[in-house]
């Protein structure tokens, strides 16, 4: 088995039907899905029994919490290379041939990353136009959980997600997981590189300083702080990412744009929590 495919899902349908469409139609078939169903038993039975006649499926229920999740599907896959596809987003056809490619011809690279769009074209994350080496200064911007493919061999002491970082996992820290899990990875001196375009799509929210979620940013800011400080980052590369937040503050607020700087204040502020929780 080359790819397994953890997909998570917990009160989707739709957007599920989109996802294994696309699976269906991959050029490249070596490839199971586990995938973790944290509804009620029977909610998504027919979609399962359908798809599982054209792919194989592996079924299993766990509580709610993205980490978690994902690490039960661990146990379960068997892959050479192993990938996270939120429930909501989809891949090109030839999406999971340009990964195996990638990794059958750089023996260098352990993790592949790269950008995502909606259907529409609208760009969710910036895919770069050649591959690049992520670090720990570039990896806050080069990957996202459904954007990374990784080679299971290399990465196997390191395979989890911290249980206290991202949704569903009741703590004050609602992100930050794949980014913690990342640092990892490169403090271990594995390759982590981002690719140019592999096809993959996700929708892409809109966001305006008018009517953003305040708990949401909170949480999602609070969990960057945490991983700062968890993964042990030099104090000059947390003073660098506090001073870059604190420079958009004050030059929102000198521009008169008051709603953009009390966004980045809720950000720095957030974000300096995060980095003091014990």
């Amino acid at each position: 088995m080359k790819f397994s495919l953890i997909v998570c899902s917990l009160g989707r349908k739709d957007d599920l039907y989109r996802l294994f469409d696309s699976l269906a139609e991959q050029s490249f078939k070596d490839f199971e899905v586990i995938f973790v169903d944290q509804n009620n038993v029977g909610y998504l039975s027919d979609l399962i029994d359908s798809y599982s006649k054209l792919f194989k499926i592996k079924h299993i229920f766990s509580a709610p919490g993205l980490s978690k999740a994902r690490n039960i599907g661990l146990k379960y896959a068997m892959g050479e290379y192993i990938a996270f596809p939120d429930d909501d987003c989809w891949y090109s056809q030839d999406t999971l041939t340009k990964v195996f490619n990638t990794f059958n011809s750089a023996p260098e690279v352990d993790v592949v990353t790269s950008g995502y769009q909606d259907a529409s074209g609208a760009i969710g994350l910036k895919a770069p136009p050649c591959r690049y080496k992520i670090n720990l200064l570039n990896v806050w911007k080069s990957a996202i959980s459904f954007t990374i493919f990784l080679r299971r061999r290399d990465v196997v002491n390191d395979l989890y997600f911290n249980e206290e970082l991202g949704v569903g996992s009741k703590t004050k820290w609602g992100a930050g997981e794949e980014t913690e899990f990342l640092v990892r990875l490169i403090n271990n001196n594995l390759g982590v590189f981002m690719y140019p375009d592999l096809g993959i799509y996700h929708p892409v929210k809109d966001f305006s300083f008018n009517g953003y979620d305040r708990k949401r940013v909170s949480s999602y800011a609070r969990g960057n702080g945490r991983v700062l400080r968890i993964t042990k980052y030099p104090i000059w590369i947390v003073s660098l990412s506090f001073g870059k937040t604190l420079l958009r503050i004050i030059t929102n607020f000198m521009r008169g744009n008051r709603k953009a700087s009390g966004f980045y204040y809720l950000i720095l502020k957030s974000k300096i929590i995060g980095y003091m929780d014990k």
